[in-house]
């Protein structure tokens, strides 16, 4: 006879049980701790936590970036600072209660989220529509760049 297995279902509340570092984090504990507006919980976190490993490598790499991509960069930490005031209030599914909260969380928990429980400022919505256009202008200069420097071969052009 032969006996089932079953699936543990990975529900949002055994998810809170895990503390995920997101190394993909731009912003440090300190630059998060300057930010005006900032959750006390949040702030407890970056007391002890330390700079990830992307925020570590943007500063050691920011003279090699262009104009663009460090206006984008400064754009994607004042989305941040212009937000974090909300992220207590934002749905518990984006875990947006983590200081090193991801791109992903922070767009879709704070920005596009029809449901999300507060309004977002006119400032707020004025950094995302700057951070677009950044974002855009940025993808249009390095696009070009992926076949000129070999990322992908140029029969791939249309």
């Amino acid at each position: 006879m032969k006996t089932r297995r079953r699936a543990r279902r990975v529900t949002l509340e055994t998810l809170y049980e895990y503390d995920i570092a997101n190394h993909f984090f731009w912003m440090t504990p300190q630059e998060m701790l300057e930010t005006e507006g900032l959750p006390e919980t949040i702030a407890e976190e970056c007391y002890s936590a330390q700079p990830r490993f992307v925020s570590r490598w943007l500063m050691d790499h920011a003279n090699q970036f262009s104009d663009e991509a460090r206006d984008l960069l400064e754009l994607g930490k004042d989305l941040v600072r212009k937000s974090v005031s909300c992220r207590m209030e934002a749905s518990s599914e984006y875990q947006l209660n983590r200081w090193d909260a991801g791109w992903y969380q922070i767009r879709v928990g704070l920005f596009t989220d029809k449901n999300a429980p507060f309004r977002r400022s006119e400032e707020m919505r004025q950094v995302m529509s700057q951070f677009t256009a950044a974002h855009k202008a940025l993808g249009n200069i390095l696009r070009p760049q992926i076949y000129q420097f070999g990322f992908l071969p140029t029969e791939y052009i249309h």
